[in-house]
C-alpha cells in the first residue's frame, strides 16, 4: 500500500461562468415529484424578483431548487423581499441570511443547532419536499462508460468513512475500477469511541483512523492520504485546501474522478472538486445513495449555506465589478 501525508495551507479561489455539476445517472423511481406550487402556497412565497432569480441562477440553483431554498428561509422566519434594486446588495444579503439561519454553529448538540432541528421537525412534510427538490433522494452514479477512475473519499468520523468505503465497494461491484484512492482528511483528534482500533492516543486522528480502515478494508488499491491544514491549524480537515492542491497533481491528467460521499453532502463536494479540477481535461462525478431518513434535518439547510459560502467570493467580485462599471467614478464602491 502506498502511504503519503501532505500538510498544506492555501488560499480559496473559484472561477465562475461554467456549469459546476456534472452529468450523472439517477434512479428515477426515487423521485417523488414534490409539488412546487403546494410548497409556494404553504409558505405564501412570492415570485422571486428578477434580481434574486439571476443571482440564484448564478449559484447554479434550478428554478425548483430556488423555491426550496426560499422555503427553507421562510421556515426560519425570514421575510422574502421582491423589490431588490441592487445585485450586489441582494447577493450579500443572501450570503448573510443563509449563514445566519441555515449554517450549523459549533457542534450538532449545541442549543442553536437543536433549535434549527426543532424548526425543521415541525415542518417535516415540507422539508421532505425541499430535500427532494435538492435531489437528495436520488441515487447518483457516473455514466456507465466510466470504469477506470481516481476515487476521492473525504475523511470524517469512523461511521462516515465506513459508509464511504462501502460506497466504493458497491461501485466496484457495479463494474468500476478505481486505480487510486485519495483521502481528503485532516488530523482532527477523535474521541476514544470514534476510533476503537487505534490504541495510541497520540495517533487517534482522522488521518490515522482512515489509514487503519483502508488496511482492514481488503481493498488492494494504492492510496494517498492528504491531511490538509487551515490557516496553520492542522486539526481540522478542509476539502477546499485539498482540492486546491490536487489541481496541480499530475495523476489527474486525462482521467475520470469519482467522489464517494453520502447525501446530503454530495453536491457540495462535487462542486468543490469540479471547480478546482475543471481545467485538467477530466470529468468529476458523484457516487451516492439517497439520503438516510435518520440524518439530522438541519443538514439540508447547512449544505446550502456552505455551498453559497464557497461560491460567494468569486460572485461577489463579479457583482462588485458590474456595479462599479455602472456607477459614476465618484460614487463607486470601494
Amino acid at each position: 500500500m502506498q502511504r503519503k501525508y501532505i500538510l498544506l495551507t492555501t488560499a480559496i479561489g473559484i472561477p465562475c461562468g461554467f456549469s459546476l455539476f456534472s452529468s450523472f445517472e439517477t434512479d428515477k423511481t426515487r423521485s417523488l415529484n414534490p409539488s412546487v406550487a403546494n410548497l409556494k402556497a404553504h409558505y405564501a412565497l412570492p415570485n422571486a424578483s428578477p434580481i434574486m432569480t439571476k443571482i440564484l441562477n448564478d449559484y447554479q440553483y434550478t428554478p425548483n431548487q430556488q423555491v426550496a431554498l426560499l422555503a427553507l428561509l421562510r421556515i426560519h422566519g425570514e421575510k422574502i423581499e421582491t423589490t431588490q434594486k441592487s445585485y450586489l446588495d441582494t447577493h450579500r444579503w443572501l450570503k448573510n441570511v443563509t449563514q445566519h439561519h441555515l449554517l450549523r454553529k459549533g457542534e450538532r448538540w449545541d442549543p442553536i443547532n437543536q433549535e434549527k432541528e426543532k424548526r425543521l421537525l415541525e415542518a417535516v412534510p415540507q422539508v421532505e419536499q425541499i430535500s427532494q427538490l435538492f435531489g437528495m433522494h436520488e441515487y447518483l452514479r457516473p455514466p456507465k462508460s466510466v470504469r477506470h477512475h481516481i476515487a476521492i473519499i473525504p475523511g470524517a468520523t469512523e461511521a462516515r468513512v465506513k459508509c464511504r468505503l462501502n460506497l466504493l465497494k458497491q461501485s466496484i461491484k457495479e463494474g468500476r475500477e478505481p486505480t487510486k484512492i485519495i483521502v481528503a482528511t485532516g488530523f482532527r483528534r477523535l474521541q476514544d469511541s470514534e476510533a476503537l482500533d487505534i490504541k495510541d492516543p497520540n495517533m487517534r486522528t482522522e488521518a490515522h483512523m482512515v489509514e487503519v480502515m483502508l488496511k482492514q478494508s481488503g481493498l488492494n488499491i494504492p492510496y494517498q492520504i492528504l491531511a490538509t491544514s487551515v490557516k496553520g491549524n492542522i486539526d481540522r480537515s478542509n476539502t477546499v485546501d485539498t482540492a486546491e492542491y490536487l489541481k496541480e497533481d499530475p495523476c489527474f491528467n486525462q482521467t475520470d474522478v469519482v467522489v464517494y460521499i453520502e447525501q446530503p453532502f454530495t453536491r457540495r463536494f462535487e462542486l468543490i472538486f469540479k471547480s478546482y479540477l475543471q481545467n485538467r481535461n477530466i470529468n468529476v462525478y458523484p457516487f451516492a445513495n439517497p439520503i438516510d431518513k435518520n440524518q439530522p434535518k438541519y443538514w439540508i439547510g447547512d449544505e446550502q449555506a456552505r455551498r453559497i459560502y464557497f461560491m460567494f467570493p468569486a460572485l461577489d467580485m463579479k457583482y462588485q465589478k458590474q456595479e462599479n462599471e455602472s456607477l459614476p467614478s465618484q460614487k463607486r464602491r470601494p
